[in-house]
This record gives structure tokens, C-alpha cells and sequence, in this order.
């Protein structure tokens, strides 16, 4: 278990470096983020020293308003991930449905950390998020944001774009976030056309990811059942069941190689896919687009295919 929590936090400590890397933070800050992950880690299995009651209640007592702004000292009172699951529980039953909370951690000068905490149907969505030092803004990427509580679930459409509009509202009064114009086109009042259209490209990537697979595997299926079923077909077993699961895979991989070079966007979704991650088409783009992976697999796929449908030619000329 202690091999498995040192090479949990060293894996951690790479992605802060490399998150604190793209956001330029100065070393100073850089040095006191990873600090902050050391102690958690040092601290996350050990016991809870008191009732989670007693904790509760240090958590209830921690907000206070001063400077105009919500504060919490709840960052000094987590020892624990325990000590963080309950102050999510704390938040949960603090907040309204609908209501979004920003409180400013104490624990940093500047306030340079925020609590982002938003209640809807009863599901919560708590991040802490540390701000640019340039802008002294704090960056919201919506395509990531999920609820944590009481369990993990995706955000709808209409979920992200509510939470926008408070966003954007709470800005009129307190300027403190830095939402791309990315973010605002696409969950602002989304379009119904708009909404219709990804939904066309996220399943037409889906399908050529993993659905031309699944036909190949269930043509495989079938003329195998078939096959064997029907005594007339018995002995044209390989001349039917090769090629129905070879067919797909040449489609597939003809269609891989004209996507790279006619740049249909679809093949856009499959690197993502590929890459496991998300299928998202506002992030599609062709300056980023590796085409030789899929270009190569492709190939394959198309000198499979045609070996699975000659193959019993080849042996049927024999």
C-alpha cells in the first residue's frame, strides 16, 4: 500500500508540474502547490482524530464575508480526504438547488485560490481553482467540469449552459473569471441546429472509432450461425463467413485513408478517440491532427480486408 501511495503521489506531483507549466505560475507558487500535494498525500490515510460531527461543525464555522467576498478557512482544516468529502457535504446541504458559491481560501495571500462550488438537482460541483497570475483571473474550462456529489455524472448541454449564465452573471458584480469565447458560443443559448449538428459528429466519429466494428464482429456472428445452421451452406462456410467480416474492414480502413486526405472531420474524432480522449468536435482541429497514425491503420485495415475476402478464392482456386 505504501509503494502504491508513493506512486500515486509521484504521478500526481508529474500532472501538477505539467498543469503549472501551461499556466506559467511562478516558482514560488509552483513550489507551494506541490508542497500542498505532498502534505495531502502524507496525511490522506490517516485516521480521523475526531467525529465526523465535530468536523462538520469546524466546516459549518469556517465561512465568513469580508472585503465584499465569501471566505472559508476550510483549506486549513483538511487533513484528510475524508476531511474533503465531508466538507463537500457540508457545501451540499449549505447551497440551494441552483445556486452557485464562490468562497475565497484565507489558507493564500492575494486570494489566489477560490472554493467554486454549484448546487443543481441535487448534484454537486465543487473544484478549487488557483488564477492566472497574469490576468488575476481564474480560468473555467466547462467541457470538464462534472458533479462529485454525492456521485460522479456528466453535465448535460443545458446543465453546462445554466451554469454559464450564472457564471456570466456572477462576473457583472465580481470580475473574477476568464471564460474563453470558445466557451460562451458553445454553451451560451446553445442552438438547436448547432446542438443537432455535434450530436451528428460525435456519432458519425463514434461509428467509425468502434460502431464499423461492432458490424464486422456481428456479420462474423451471423454467417458463422448461419453456416452451421443450414446444412446447404455447410461446405460455403469460409467463401461466406471470411469475407462478412472482412468487408467492414476494408470499408473501414478505404474510409481512414480519403478522410486524412480529403479532411473529413470525422477522422478528426477518431484520433481523439484513439487518443482516449474526449470526443468533442469544438476541439477538433486539423493544426493538431497527427494523419500518419491513422493514415498507417488505414492500410492495415485495408490489407486485412482484402486478405479475408480472397482468402477463399485463393483457396477455392487451389
Amino acid at each position: 500500500m505504501k509503494k502504491q501511495n508513493k506512486f500515486a503521489e509521484k504521478l500526481t506531483l508529474e500532472l501538477i508540474e505539467q498543469e503549472i507549466k501551461k499556466q506559467n505560475y511562478s516558482k514560488e507558487k509552483q513550489e507551494e502547490l506541490k508542497k500542498m500535494v505532498k502534505e495531502s498525500f502524507e496525511k490522506s490515510n490517516q485516521p480521523l482524530t475526531e467525529s465526523k460531527e465535530s468536523i462538520k461543525r469546524k466546516f459549518e464555522n469556517s465561512f465568513y464575508v469580508a472585503k465584499g467576498r465569501e471566505y472559508t478557512s476550510a483549506m486549513s482544516l483538511m487533513e484528510t480526504q475524508q476531511h474533503a468529502e465531508i466538507f463537500k457535504e457540508v457545501l451540499f446541504e449549505k447551497l440551494n438547488n441552483g445556486e452557485l458559491k464562490v468562497y475565497f481560501d484565507d489558507s493564500l495571500v492575494d486570494d489566489g485560490s477560490i472554493f467554486f462550488a454549484y448546487k443543481n438537482n441535487n448534484k454537486l460541483i465543487f473544484e478549487i481553482l488557483y488564477n492566472d497570475e497574469k490576468t488575476n483571473k481564474f480560468e473555467i474550462d466547462f467541457d470538464f467540469l462534472t458533479f462529485t456529489y454525492p456521485k460522479e455524472k456528466k453535465m448535460s448541454l443545458d446543465e453546462q449552459s445554466c451554469l454559464l449564465k450564472k457564471i456570466l452573471k456572477y462576473n457583472e458584480t465580481d470580475d473574477i473569471f476568464e471564460i474563453s469565447k470558445r466557451m460562451i458560443n458553445k454553451y451560451n443559448n446553445p442552438d438547436k441546429k448547432v446542438i443537432k449538428q455535434r450530436r451528428k459528429e460525435i456519432f458519425t466519429g463514434f461509428f467509425w472509432s468502434y460502431g464499423i466494428l461492432i458490424v464486422a464482429f456481428l456479420n462474423l456472428c451471423i454467417s458463422s450461425s448461419i453456416c452451421l445452421n443450414i446444412d446447404g451452406l455447410k461446405d460455403y462456410g469460409p467463401y461466406i463467413i471470411f469475407p462478412s467480416f472482412g468487408l467492414p474492414l476494408l470499408i473501414m480502413g478505404i474510409d481512414y485513408i480519403l478522410a486524412c486526405v480529403f479532411k473529413w472531420k470525422h477522422i478528426l474524432l477518431v484520433e481523439q478517440s484513439v487518443s482516449h480522449a474526449k470526443m468533442d468536435p469544438d476541439r477538433a482541429s486539423w493544426s493538431n491532427f497527427e494523419s500518419k497514425d491513422i493514415i498507417i491503420a488505414g492500410v492495415v485495415f485495408v490489407v486485412f480486408g482484402v486478405l479475408l475476402i480472397l482468402f477463399p478464392l485463393l483457396n477455392f482456386l487451389k
